[in-house]
């Protein structure tokens, strides 16, 4: 489930990157397990390519905590150096320093809204597939530069 989750995550945004005429290197999407040591290796090696880049997505929080120890390890300054971005939120995330931007996924609405359909599964004869969408929220803490045009 994590690995198909990390997939979408990691389609889902390289589709809006190449929507905004961004592309990324093939060098710069590498796969990191759910390790914030793990991470950090992957990260380190990821910074010392002779093309770098400016900002560095991460599917989680974790893996966005292990890039971070990573820049900070070599001496770049975040965000100034490099911006990092987790997904999730996850508890201690607002306590790095700097703080780690992230997207905020409302878990606890995404539970009642799959228990109220699993609910309805269970007790109707209507078994199909269903989708819901739900708000996410940006929260930007102090990994991320401000981008000016």
């Amino acid at each position: 489930m994590q690995q198909s989750r990390a997939r979408q995550r990691k389609i889902g945004a390289l589709e809006v990157f190449q929507s905004a005429g961004i592309s990324v290197p093939e060098e710069w999407q590498p796969e990191a397990p759910y390790s914030i040591a793990q991470a950090k290796q992957m990260t380190l090696d990821l910074l010392t390519l002779d093309q770098r880049p400016k900002a560095i997505l991460c599917g989680n929080d974790v893996i966005a905590q292990g890039a971070l120890f990573a820049a900070q390890r070599i001496g770049l300054q975040v965000p100034q150096d490099l911006s990092i971005m987790g997904i999730g939120d996850f508890k201690g995330s607002a306590d790095t320093e700097p703080g780690l931007s992230t997207v905020r996924i409302p878990a606890g609405r995404i539970g009642q809204m799959a228990g109220s359909h699993f609910s309805s599964y269970v007790t109707s004869e209507d078994r199909g597939l269903f989708r819901f969408k739900c708000n996410l929220s940006l929260v930007q803490r102090g990994t991320t530069a401000s981008v000016t045009r």
